[in-house]
C-alpha cells in the first residue's frame, strides 16, 4: 500500500499532484499501437511529445512516462535492472508539469492536455495490483476501432452526449527476447473534458459528505 506521505501526494481525495517520472527506452524494445483519431491520426509518441518538452533523450531511444511510485518500485525488479545494466533503459527522473490523479488514482490528467494517462501502479487496490496487462493495452485500441466503424454514432443518435472511455493508444516495453516487461508501459486515454468544463465524478456526486450538510447532488441541482 501507500504510506501516509505517498497518499497525500498521489490520492485524488487529498488533491495530490506530481510530475511524471520519465525513462528513455531503446527503440528496439518498444511496443506500441495507436488508433487515435481525435484531431487527426497520431502515434503514442506524438501524443506524449508535448509533455516531455525540454527532456534530453539518448540517441535511438523513446520517452516513456511512469507514475513516480511505479518508477521507484521497478528499479528494484531484476528484469528492469538488467535493461539498465545493458544500456537499453535509462532513468531520466521526474520532469514536466504536475499531473493530477483521477478517481481511479493511477489515471492522471492535466488541465488543457489532449490525453489522460493510465499508468501502471503495482499497489494492491481493492482486489489486484493495478499494472496494465498487455492484453488490456491491445483491447483499448480494438474497442476504439470498433466504435469508429459507426457504432458510437448510432448510439449517440439515440442518446446524445453519451460516450464511453476511449483508450486508443499505448506505449510499452519488451525485453530482448520479446517478453513484455510488466509495469513498464502507459495507456493514452482521450480527455473528453475542456479546461472550463465542470466535470463531476458520479461517485463523488452521490456519496454522503463527511460533514453535515446537503448531499453534493442536491446542492448542485
Amino acid at each position: 500500500g501507500l504510506s501516509d506521505a505517498e497518499s497525500r501526494r498521489y490520492s485524488p481525495e487529498l488533491h495530490g499532484s506530481f510530475p511524471l517520472h520519465w525513462f528513455a527506452v531503446d527503440r528496439s524494445l518498444t511496443a506500441t499501437d495507436s488508433a487515435w483519431s481525435d484531431g487527426g491520426m497520431a502515434s503514442a509518441e506524438e501524443l506524449l511529445a508535448p509533455h516531455r518538452e525540454g527532456l534530453r533523450l539518448p540517441p535511438g531511444t523513446a520517452a516513456l512516462p511512469l507514475h513516480p511510485w511505479q518508477a521507484a518500485d521497478l528499479l528494484s525488479r531484476p528484469q528492469v535492472a538488467a535493461l539498465q545494466e545493458t544500456g537499453l533503459l535509462h532513468d531520466l527522473g521526474p520532469h514536466g508539469e504536475h499531473w493530477h490523479p483521477t478517481s481511479s488514482i493511477r489515471t492522471v490528467h492535466r488541465p488543457g492536455a489532449r490525453v489522460m494517462l493510465k499508468l501502471s501502479l503495482g499497489v494492491r487496490i481493492t482486489n489486484s495490483r493495478r499494472e496494465n496487462l498487455r492484453k488490456e493495452l491491445h483491447r483499448g485500441v480494438e474497442v476504439h476501432r470498433l466504435l469508429s466503424t459507426g457504432l458510437a454514432e448510432r448510439w449517440q443518435r439515440e442518446h446524445p452526449g453519451f460516450d464511453i472511455v476511449r483508450d486508443p493508444a499505448w506505449l510499452a516495453v519488451d525485453d530482448p527476447e520479446g517478453t513484455p516487461v510488466t509495469g513498464l508501459d502507459v495507456m493514452l486515454r482521450q480527455n473528453p473534458f475542456g479546461r472550463g468544463d465542470d466535470a463531476v465524478c458520479i461517485a463523488g456526486l452521490t456519496a454522503q459528505r463527511p460533514r453535515p450538510g446537503q448531499p453534493l447532488m442536491r446542492s448542485r441541482l
